[in-house]
């Protein structure tokens, strides 16, 4: 969905949403649990200030996502330090924030980054609200060794906006595409009557095989299939709403699962969407 670049050590950034295996915690994250049906990424995204400072006091969103870590290039206008925090300003063109980075006086890690004012620098931290302000927790500085991250940045941002707005387009296409194909299933059963799967009795259709596939399983597998025109894909609902014969959601999710692990189609957007690798 998105090219990717770790972000541990290494200078630059990546394109889009970049995944990073370190796990970084705070002392507010504690009271920042996720709602349920919440979609959140669990990745660093590349935004603007201006982004910042707009997001709502919820929090930062992009699209459908809650965006927890983030990056951002900019100038470094000042540097203020006391004995708790250092505290940098940081200008993007967009906006200006405050960047914190607390002192800790136990931590085993090497020194920190020399920060000189007016110098390009990537910030890589999360977003913070106190007083109604907007600030960034710092979680990592590096210093830009070629402007041409600057412009990467910048393209990083676009596609990252653009491409999560994609995916919300197409999720509410594909809602309304499975309505309508539903309403057209429910006046007419027999949309299989002549394809591939014959109708059969509940027993038979537990029991027979073609071509080393059930009848069940034959059947999900072609409204998979028949779905899978939309970049999304198809979710469980979708198919219960277009099954011919009687199914529980588990030996659905059970079928799913089969035609996945055998390779007949595969997951898109997350664990709920499936399209047909035939498609």
């Amino acid at each position: 969905m998105f090219n990717t670049r770790g972000f541990g050590g290494e200078q630059g950034g990546g394109g889009g949403f970049l995944n990073t295996s370190s796990q970084f915690s705070s002392p507010s994250d504690g009271n920042q649990q996720e709602k349920k049906g919440t979609r959140r990424a669990q990745n660093v995204v590349p935004v603007t200030i201006k982004q910042l400072l707009n997001s709502p006091e919820e929090g930062l969103k992009i699209g459908e996502l809650d965006v927890h870590l983030v990056t951002v290039v900019g100038v470094i206008r000042s540097v203020v330090a006391d004995s708790m925090k250092v505290t940098y300003l940081l200008d993007d063109d967009t906006g200006v924030i405050s960047v914190h980075n607390w002192v800790d006086a136990d931590s085993d890690e090497d020194s920190p980054v020399a920060v000189m004012e007016s110098n390009y620098y990537r910030v890589y931290g999360s977003l913070r609200s106190q007083a109604g302000k907007r600030h960034v927790t710092l979680f990592k500085i590096l210093p830009l060794t070629d402007l041409n991250e600057l412009t990467s940045h910048i393209l990083e941002v676009t596609h990252c906006t653009l491409k999560s707005e994609q995916m919300v387009t197409a999720e509410q296409t594909a809602a309304q595409s499975s309505n309508e194909r539903s309403s057209v299933a429910n006046s007419n059963n027999t949309f299989l009557s002549n394809s591939m799967v014959p109708m059969c009795t509940d027993d038979n259709m537990m029991s027979h095989s073609i071509n080393g596939m059930t009848q069940k399983q034959r059947v999900v597998y072609h409204i998979i299939k028949k779905n899978s025109i939309s970049d999304c894909g198809v979710t469980h609902e979708d198919i219960m709403q277009q099954l011919p014969i009687k199914l529980t959601m588990t030996e659905l999710k059970e079928t799913v699962t089969f035609l996945s692990n055998e390779g007949h189609i595969y997951s898109t957007i997350d664990d709920e969407h499936f399209k047909s690798t035939d498609s």
